[in-house]
């Protein structure tokens, strides 16, 4: 089974990878650097790059490291043009093989169009880019709440121990914005463990699908509860996400 590592990087960014002890693959490389540092530390040969969508946070490492490394990179279809050195395209619901490990390309478009998320089932890891955050999700910039909403879907469907590998350090941005509205009990108490973490200086992410089904606002559009709360109960799922996200858009700390 391959085990993963997270390197931060520029302000809150996070850079996964995914390794057999001998050869790693690099999600989203935001920079070179930190990347070849970790390589090295740990004696592991590149092997390639994937690429979950085409914002320069998730790309601006891979001119120096195919250069480097002389590796391929690969990305989903829609962005073949987006990503510099793209040269192995997937589309959503393929499966592949990565350093022996199954992974499965889901859809997860919203935030961009053609955004995928990497799957290992075995290992239990989606590596989802910015769809999803911990209490938050992307803005959306290319596509529709509908879309979003469903790309949600698909990750709810996921097995609850699944662990939420995102590429930003947004979680108490968002947690701050959730208690300005959560109705639920205990949110102040998860609050504060989570800010109780960055005060140790540890990461939020990756953390467990579970926790976020139970807390994260995108995600609770059949609560009706909330939607009572929020005065939104005529909203289909769609419209949830968008009343939630223009929500958060429009919120001062």
């Amino acid at each position: 089974m391959l085990k993963w590592a997270q390197i931060p990087a520029w302000d809150d960014n996070y850079i996964y990878l995914v390794h057999d002890d001998k050869e790693a693959v690099v999600i989203d490389p935001t920079e070179a650097d930190p990347v070849i540092d970790f390589l090295n530390d740990n004696n592991l040969k590149l092997n390639r790059i994937i690429n979950t969508h085409h914002h320069p946070d998730h790309i601006s490492g891979i001119d120096e490291l195919v250069h480097k490394y002389k590796i391929t990179v690969s990305c989903s279809k829609y962005d073949k043009n987006r990503v510099p050195h793209a040269s192995i395209f997937f589309e959503p619901n393929d499966k592949l093989e990565i350093l022996g490990s199954k992974v499965n390309i889901i859809d997860v478009s919203g935030h961009t169009l053609g955004q995928i998320a990497y799957h290992f089932p075995e290992e239990k890891l989606l590596f989802s880019g910015d769809c999803l955050f911990r209490l938050g999700c992307g803005y959306i910039f290319e596509g529709d709440p509908e879309m979003m909403q469903k790309s949600f879907s698909r990750i709810k469907d996921l097995p609850k121990e699944t662990l939420i590998c995102c590429s930003h350090e947004y979680t108490l941005a968002n947690a701050k914005f959730q208690e300005s509205i959560e109705c639920r009990p205990g949110f102040k108490s998860y609050h504060e463990a989570l800010k109780q973490l960055r005060k140790e200086g540890k990461f939020t992410v990756p953390y467990p699908l579970a926790e976020d089904l139970e807390w994260n606002l995108f995600l609770r559009w059949d609560d009706e509860e909330l939607k009572k709360h929020l005065n939104i109960e005529q909203l289909d799922p769609a419209g949830f996400v968008a009343e939630i996200r223009q929500r958060k858009n429009l919120f001062k700390a």
